[in-house]
């Protein structure tokens, strides 16, 4: 048996000395693959080889992350990831919140022979780290860091104006609302499918078609979330109906007119002499004016929700006053005449009188003036009491009244007038009466056929 310190070692060619058969060298190694021979030689020439393999890998691994891209925006709660790196490599998957530095998730795969990896997150909402790891078997380690925001909240949008339902009567309606959103440049936003500009705050003009318009507005973000907002608004151009029983012109001696009249269900508002009034579940109003102090004319207004008007009037004239009848020579208190003339006039503030009456007679007012023939009434104590009345159109009556007596006169005939002849005298008076009756009376009748 040789002695220790007899025998010869070497390393890749290199002498050692060993006296206590210990070898510990360093070895240089190259990058890659290094083949190690040690040798040992006693002195019978006996030789040992041992041979190493040792590879030298002072290089991080392969790694490269294809999805997702870094600062990725997306809608989907479900990240594919997948990337290359050297086969067999162990791939640590971390998941970290980015706001809080919270540790999300931690999963570890392996590259396939050909290098590929692939894997599945779920994803949180707002934005996340998701740092890859590669660590070879010599310990060489390679990082990656990709940024991921998930995004599922639509833009929020809001409609400040038109009001859901209103009526309005214009043909354009200026639409009016906001959007909000972590990005809002990002934002598109379309009305009724046309992509409108907005710098957060949309203001644009609609137009408009008869009835019922529905206005679509939606806002779409980059990951296309979109919120919709729809908003009917109706133009309505056509006033409602409104139907005044009142007639137009009133002439009343009364202190209160009653307006009444009916709607159709399109009157949103009854106005009259512009105070707002009941409207019943018949669609008719009622409202007692005071003509001493309303407004002439009178004004009702039927408005509806779109603002359209109707509008109504009523003139009126508020007359409380009496005619005022003037005999223009009246009678004694006696007369011995059988027919007695009343001649006077009869006058309105307001109105024309066309007439008066007296004893249930009507005879003709003419620029104001009138003729009255009247028959005495001879019998009993001769008392003829006459009351002439003139009525206006508003229906004041002027009462007048004329009192007589009648008093036979005492006629003294001559010897020569024959008892006979004094017949014919008082027939001869009865028949001029007759006439000027008459005669009254068709003068009436000639100037109504004329009105």
């Amino acid at each position: 048996m040789s002695d220790l310190q007899d025998i010869e070692v070497r390393i890749n060619g290199v002498a050692l000395s060993s006296s206590t058969g210990v070898i510990n060298e360093y070895v240089t190694l190259t990058e890659g693959v290094n083949t190690i021979v040690i040798d040992a030689t006693d002195e019978a020439g006996n030789t040992v080889i041992v041979r190493r393999i040792v590879t030298l890998d002072s290089y991080p691994p392969t790694l490269y992350v294809y999805t997702p891209l870094n600062l990725l925006l997306t809608a989907d709660s479900m990240l594919e990831v997948d990337g290359l790196s050297e086969a067999g490599t162990p791939i640590l998957i971390e998941q970290v919140n980015a706001a809080t530095g919270d540790p999300i998730s931690s999963e570890m795969v392996t590259a396939r022979a050909d290098g590929t990896f692939r894997h599945t997150l779920a994803l949180i909402e707002g934005d996340q780290h998701i740092v890859f790891t590669a660590e070879d078997p010599a310990g060489n380690v390679r990082s990656v860091t990709r940024t991921v925001t998930l995004d599922t909240t639509p833009p929020g949008l809001t409609i400040n104006s038109p009001e859901e339902g209103e009526h309005v009567s214009a043909s354009v309606v200026t639409l009016v609302g906001q959007v909000t959103d972590d990005n809002p440049d990002t934002v598109v936003v379309k009305v009724n499918g046309i992509r409108v500009d907005h710098a957060q705050i949309i203001s644009v003009p609609v137009p408009l078609v008869e009835g019922i318009n529905t206005i679509v507005v939606t806002a779409t973000d980059a990951v296309d979330n979109t919120a919709v907002r729809m908003v009917n608004i109706t133009r309505d151009t056509i006033p409602p109906m409104l139907v005044v029983e009142t007639p137009d012109f009133v002439l009343t001696n009364e202190p209160t007119l009653v307006v009444r009249g009916y709607v159709n269900d399109d009157a949103f508002e009854v106005r009259v002499a512009g105070a707002k009034v009941n409207v019943d579940e018949d669609l008719r109003f009622s409202v007692e004016m005071n003509l001493a102090t309303a407004d002439n004319p009178i004004e009702v207004e039927a408005v509806d929700m779109a603002g359209n008007i109707v509008t109504h009037t009523i003139d009126f004239i508020f007359d409380d006053t009496k005619p005022e009848i003037t005999l223009v020579d009246p009678p004694g208190a006696e007369t011995s005449d059988l027919v007695i003339m009343l001649n006077g006039t009869a006058t309105d503030d307001v109105a024309i009188i066309n007439f008066v009456t007296v004893r249930g007679d009507v005879y003709p007012v003419i620029d104001g003036k009138f003729n009255v023939l009247l028959v005495v009434d001879t019998a009993g104590n001769g008392w003829n009491n006459f009351t002439i009345s003139a009525t206006d159109d508003a229906g004041n009556t002027g009462v007048y009244k004329v009192n007589v007596q009648y008093v036979e006169e005492k006629i003294k005939i001559d010897d020569e007038v024959e008892e006979d002849n004094l017949w014919w005298y008082y027939g001869l008076l009865l028949i001029i009466a007759a006439l000027v009756i008459i005669l009254t009376v068709y003068v009436f009748a000639k100037r109504g056929e004329e009105e």
